[in-house]
């Protein structure tokens, strides 16, 4: 891509969600909506703009085959599955899996061939974006009012929507951009504010869980840098973790961030907690077909009816209903492949943490069954957020202009 494209592409990633398109008329999250507004602008910008550096030979198609192996299985098994919904008459699953799937393997694959310098560059515009989605999260909070989201949502707290839209999509991309940046920046005050920023932003957002997988993200990198790192710098992290463990403590005491924490003395009283359980319960009520193949929407309604769950607090459960177990279990190797290869070209040694992280949180929502930009925002995080030492020559000769 050259450097206007990838802006776009960029502002498109990080800053256009629901929100925005709705104040713009485009009803990307309207179940009543024409299918072609389901689909987020980027899937129809990222095709148009991979078939013209195609057909130009600016992009080689021996050199997707031979470097985009994860991105092309990943779009061929969605063309799969969504070829299976259309034969079945499950359709309200495709917009998902052009948004969620086969858009980020596009741009992975447009960003691979996108020049580095052009990239590294780009990085600004994450952490733009990072502090934006904090700010924004903590003025609703304090204010008790969203400030972009036109989309009534009903919870027993106030939580913010901010940029992202839902909180707990809201709370998976930043728990992602939250690590990553943690991972990537050297000096430890900085990492301590994002960490700090972070943590406050999911509390915003009402997501304790997720709370705990950047925690463990954390701690995981914490144990792998140790072995590298100087003892002294060992013992400043360590002081300095403890340091945001109280600044976050004393954030949850004593202001209305906790609210969520604190009001949850039992289960009994964690309506969210008792939702995960009746929606896991559901497996158990499917018939062997069911489980195998999937169902039907009305099938689907009846379930929930019959277990009295109001919305499917876990994204596997929704793939298991709608492709059933077996392609569920493929779709979640595939995922697992592509956020590993992502990851991986970032830092290796983010490996581990990121993806506990990011797995963590996901298992805690169904955001990954919905149309979050969440891959999209990984990719672009990972391509960009590369040291320039570390730049790799030989991606050089697949870059364009």
């Amino acid at each position: 891509m050259n450097k206007i494209l990838l802006l776009i592409f960029a502002i498109l990633i990080l800053f256009i969600d629901d929100n925005i398109l709705n104040i713009v008329g485009y009803h990307h999250n309207d179940p009543h909506a024409n299918i072609i507004f389901k689909i987020h602008p980027l899937a129809y910008i990222s095709v148009v703009s991979l078939f013209c550096y195609i057909i130009s030979f600016k992009i080689k198609v021996t050199s997707i085959v031979q470097n985009c192996k994860v991105e092309l299985s990943a779009i061929i098994f969605s063309i799969l599955l969504l070829m299976y919904l259309i034969v079945f008459n499950r359709l309200a699953g495709i917009s998902f899996l052009i948004d969620a799937i086969v858009t980020p393997a596009l741009v992975s694959i447009l960003l691979f061939h996108t020049p580095q310098t052009y990239l590294i560059r780009n990085s600004k515009i994450i952490y733009a974006a990072f502090f934006i989605n904090f700010g924004l999260a903590l003025v609703e909070k304090l204010l008790h009012r969203a400030i972009l989201s036109q989309e009534f949502l009903y919870f027993e707290e106030f939580r913010s929507t901010a940029l992202y839209g839902h909180p707990l999509n809201n709370a998976l991309i930043m728990s992602a951009i939250g690590i990553l940046l943690y991972i990537y920046n050297d000096k430890l005050y900085i990492k301590l504010l994002l960490l700090l920023c972070t943590v406050v932003a999911v509390l915003c957002f009402g997501a304790r869980g997720a709370s705990i997988g950047i925690i463990g993200g954390v701690g995981l990198s914490f144990i792998i840098d140790s072995f590298s790192k100087k003892f002294s710098y060992t013992m400043k992290s360590v002081l300095g973790l403890f340091l945001i463990f109280c600044v976050g403590y004393a954030i949850v005491i004593n202001t209305s961030l906790g609210d969520r924490i604190l009001k949850r003395s039992s289960f009994k009283d964690d309506k969210s907690a008792q939702e995960r359980v009746k929606t896991l319960s559901m497996l158990d009520k499917m018939t062997d077909s069911q489980l195998q193949w999937g169902m039907t929407e009305v099938e689907t309604t009846a379930l929930m009816n019959k277990t009295g769950t109001r919305t499917m607090e876990n994204y596997f459960v929704v793939w298991v209903t709608k492709f059933g177990v077996y392609f569920s279990i493929i779709l979640f190797i595939v995922l697992l492949i592509f956020m590993a290869k992502q990851i991986r070209h970032f830092n290796k040694a983010a490996l581990l943490p990121a993806l506990f992280t990011i797995l963590f949180v996901a298992s805690i929502n169904n955001s990954l069954a919905t149309n979050t930009r969440l891959l999209c925002v990984l990719s672009l995080c990972c391509y960009s957020l590369i040291k320039r030492k570390e730049v790799y020559v030989l991606r050089a000769d697949h870059s364009i202009n």
